[in-house]
């Protein structure tokens, strides 16, 4: 189950790690979880026990979150110690989404749409583009061009801005191409 980001309303898994309180350099190993020491704030509300106590593992804690629980703009989860001794305290902010990034589709109109606006864009407003872009090579083909002394020059939208050039090897005896203007 793909859990980036936290979608709303949706059970929510996501590990941890707290602090020893001796040496807050390192991680706690297998850190004592009792009630009261993993709290959840649903946006303003007052902060209550978790439904399910979170499971530590080593050194990670494994949180899992109701979909009741998630049922929020802001959700905190708040870890603390209740013994005092053990590891310290640490605060989980998630702002749960309505989707999330595999949900989010796209019909095959809205993709035939995206499609046509990418290919009936006016290359005119396009700017910052790589030497080695689609944009570039496209330039060729549609664009005006010349070719004065073995230098390629391919233009720009405005036909006079050289947007790339290059060096051509000429056989002898061909007929030479000079300059292409498509209208």
């Amino acid at each position: 189950m793909p859990y980036n980001p936290p979608k709303k309303n949706t059970a929510y898994i996501f590990h941890t790690a707290v602090l020893l309180q001796s040496d807050p350099k390192l991680f706690r190993d297998t850190p004592t979880l009792a009630a009261g020491d993993a709290k959840v704030r649903i946006d303003d509300t007052a902060a209550v026990n978790l439904a399910t106590l979170p499971v530590a593992t080593g050194k990670i804690i494994k949180v899992s979150l109701s979909a009741a629980e998630m049922n929020a703009d802001n959700v905190t989860v708040i870890l603390s110690d209740q013994s005092g001794a053990e590891w310290c305290d640490q605060i989980i902010s998630l702002q749960p989404t309505t989707n999330q990034y595999d949900s989010v589709g796209l019909s095959s109109a809205e993709r035939d749409a995206i499609a046509d606006a990418i290919l009936k864009r006016d290359w005119s407003l396009v700017t910052g583009e790589a030497s080695r872009s689609i944009l570039n090579a496209l330039r060729f083909i549609r664009n005006k061009w010349t070719l004065i002394s073995n230098i390629l020059s391919v233009k720009k939208e405005d036909d006079s801005t050289e947007a790339w050039n290059a060096t051509v090897t000429s056989t002898a005896g061909a007929a030479p191409i000079t300059t292409v203007d498509p209208s």
